[in-house]
C-alpha cells in the first residue's frame, strides 16, 4: 500500500487502535488484517470488506462508548462512497438497537 493510500485509510487505523483500547481485540485484528495484510484489487473492494466487518461487529455488540460509536460512523461514511447500502444498513441497525435497548423505558 503506498503512502497516499495509507494516509487515506488512517481513520481505520484510528478505529483499530480504539477497538484495541476498549477491549475488542478480535475485531481490531480482523480489521488490521483486512487493511494492512491483504492485497486488494480495488479500493472499493477494500472499503466493502472493512464495512462488512464493522457491520458484523455492530450485530454482536449492541452498546459501545459514544466515542467509539462516532468513530464507527465516520468510518462508515468512507465506506458509503463505494457501498452506500452498507452505510444505510449500519444506521438502520443503530436505530433498531436504540428502539430495542434494554435501557429503554417499557410502555
Amino acid at each position: 500500500m503506498n503512502d497516499e493510500s495509507r494516509n487515506s485509510y488512517g481513520l481505520f487505523d484510528e478505529l483499530i487502535g480504539t477497538l484495541r483500547s476498549e477491549g475488542y481485540e478480535d475485531t481490531a485484528q480482523r480489521l488490521h488484517v483486512i487493511l494492512r495484510q491483504t492485497a486488494w484489487t480495488t479500493g472499493s473492494e477494500l472499503l466493502g470488506e472493512l464495512g462488512l466487518e464493522i457491520l458484523a461487529f455492530q450485530r454482536v455488540t449492541r452498546s459501545v462508548p459514544t466515542e467509539l460509536q462516532n468513530l464507527l460512523g465516520r468510518c462508515m461514511k468512507m465506506v458509503k462512497k463505494a457501498w452506500p447500502l452498507l452505510y444505510y444498513k449500519f444506521h438502520l441497525v443503530r436505530i433498531l438497537s436504540a428502539l430495542w435497548s434494554p435501557h429503554r423505558r417499557k410502555t
